[in-house]
């Protein structure tokens, strides 16, 4: 599922397989040492562990949920970006669409009904969405599907 995630933004293979780790529908990188030192600890204490290494995104159903750090291991190998200003920065964070006024510029095709990723300035990833309307439409041209204020909106409820 992550490599179908990874897929809708490039075609460049960025994990394996087998350093990727699989627990309670969370995946996580890992490397053979940390694999085989949990092996050890789930025989010794007869529990499986429930994080291990690095946190890359949660599988509920058919759909994949990206860690910050999974977008940040793919960023240098995405060719579709949106680049905003400071405003739409901060309201993109907070879960707002995106609006042409507030972009400043594109890198590589953006097309309609792809995902591209979403970057302030100074090139800080900000999340990720879906186009959705004409760069020159006054309605929205990337909704919001994911953004790194996530995880604080997360945390308040």
């Amino acid at each position: 599922m992550i490599e179908n995630f990874i897929r809708q933004f490039t075609k460049k293979k960025i994990v394996d397989q087998k350093d990727l780790l699989v627990l309670h529908e969370k995946c996580f990188f890992v490397n053979e040492r940390l694999k085989k030192t949990m092996e050890i600890i789930a025989k010794k204490t007869s529990q499986e562990p429930i994080y291990a290494g690095l946190y890359l995104g949660k599988q509920k159903g058919y759909t994949f949920f990206p860690s910050v750090s999974l977008l940040e291991i793919i960023k240098p190998f995405v060719h579709d970006v949106i680049v905003v200003n400071d405003e739409v920065a901060f309201l993109f964070i907070c879960g707002r669409d995106i609006f042409s006024q507030g972009i400043l510029k594109k890198r590589g095709t953006c097309a309609e009904n792809t995902l591209v990723f979403v970057e302030d300035k100074e090139n800080n990833l900000l999340g990720f969405g879906k186009r959705v309307h004409p760069i020159t439409s006054k309605k929205e041209v990337v909704t919001n599907i994911f953004d790194v204020g996530d995880f604080l909106r997360r945390e308040k409820d």
